[in-house]
């Protein structure tokens, strides 16, 4: 099931964040995240407004492999870890287009999208293939959704039908 939360991670305060403790970890990979947030806040003005709280967490979904040299792909892959960890209502609507999602989307999350390279015209296959994993994701939902009525609906026949033999049975 999706876990509730009312952090924004979709945030470019969050993303930029995420960014500088990427950074800082590729140079000094023996620091705490915590810690190398609070250094960072406090090395760097550049860096110091950036939403640490939210960065933090993100730096747990997202591999090592996606560093902070390559923008875009850490982008699309943090949007990945947080649509499949929080599942945002949004996400059903993958399966309709880039356009409708878009519309769909707060102005925060529409500007990490087009940070992550989402929303360009004429979307790479790498883009291409993001989309579609994302509207698997959507689809699957909705088929384990639709999987588990159909299992309650066969539950509640089953017990109807054994009530209604159980009562010609006794006549």
């Amino acid at each position: 099931m999706a876990e509730a939360s009312n952090e924004p991670l979709l945030t470019m305060s969050a993303f930029w964040g995420l960014v500088a403790l990427r950074r800082y970890a590729a140079i000094h990979p023996n620091v705490p995240i915590p810690e190398a947030a609070h250094a960072v806040r406090r090395l760097s003005a550049d860096d110091a407004h950036h939403d640490y709280g939210a960065a933090t967490t993100l730096y747990t979904l997202i591999p090592n492999e996606y560093t902070h040299e390559h923008i875009a792909p850490l982008f699309r892959e943090t949007i990945s870890s947080v649509v499949k960890r929080h599942r945002p209502w949004w996400t059903r609507l993958a399966p309709l287009g880039r356009e409708r999602l878009r519309a769909a989307l707060n102005p925060n999350e529409a500007q990490c999208f087009e940070a992550a390279g989402l929303f360009v015209d004429m979307p790479t296959a790498e883009v291409l293939a993001w989309w579609d994993g994302l509207a698997q994701v959507a689809r699957a939902r909705e088929n384990d959704s639709k999987l588990q009525q159909g299992r309650e609906a066969e539950q509640l026949t089953l017990a109807f039908e054994r009530k209604r033999l159980a009562r010609l049975a006794g006549r």
